[in-house]
Order: C-alpha cells, then sequence, then structure tokens
C-alpha cells in the first residue's frame, strides 16, 4: 500500500471514529459534517458557517435525546476506496442515565 492510500485510509477511519466519538458524547462539535455550500460569496462572509452552526443547533434536541448512546465499541472497519463500512458494538442509555441495552451494529 502506498503512502496516499494509507493517508486516505486513516483518514475515512478517523471521520467514522470522530462520529461515533460524537454520538457517544452527543456533540456534534467533532463530527465530520460537511457545511452546505450555496455561492463563494456565502463562504467568504461566513454564513457557510453560521448555517453549519445552526445545523447543529437543529441536532442536538432533535438527534442526541434519541438516539442515548453510551458507549461505541469498534469491531472493525472496511475501507474501500472513500467509502467505509464499520461493525461497531452499541451500548445506551436509558431516560435515568443508566445502561440500558446494548447491540451489535
Amino acid at each position: 500500500m502506498n503512502n496516499q492510500i494509507g493517508t486516505e485510509r486513516e483518514r475515512a477511519v478517523r471521520a467514522v471514529e470522530a462520529f461515533l466519538e460524537g454520538l457517544v458524547k452527543s456533540s456534534v462539535d467533532g463530527m465530520p459534517l460537511a457545511p452546505r455550500r450555496h455561492s463563494d460569496q456565502s463562504t467568504r462572509s461566513g454564513k457557510s458557517q453560521k448555517r453549519k452552526r445552526a445545523g447543529f443547533e437543529f441536532l442536538k434536541p432533535r438527534i442526541f435525546p434519541k438516539i442515548p448512546v453510551r458507549a461505541a465499541t469498534v469491531e472493525r472497519h472496511i475501507v474501500e476506496g472513500e467509502y467505509v463500512a464499520t461493525r461497531w458494538d452499541a451500548t445506551f442509555r436509558d431516560a435515568k442515565g443508566s445502561d440500558c441495552f446494548g447491540f451489535h451494529l
């Protein structure tokens, strides 16, 4: 494997792991979500970052309470080009904050 392929593979795996970590922490801050780009002008003016932040604020109260992941353990990643398939175990918490159940994804 040449260095470029190894680097692309590592970057793809890091993105998946950052996403899973965000689920566990109930935080979109470290998740690799791409901002929506409408034009070069919106990017230069900072509107793109504002839209991204607004999207995060929309997700926080609607997504994280409904997907209460307490732990995510990666079993393995399979990388094919820019695509990553990840087999992982999840433990969810109940409304009181204690471990509820887990399953294999």
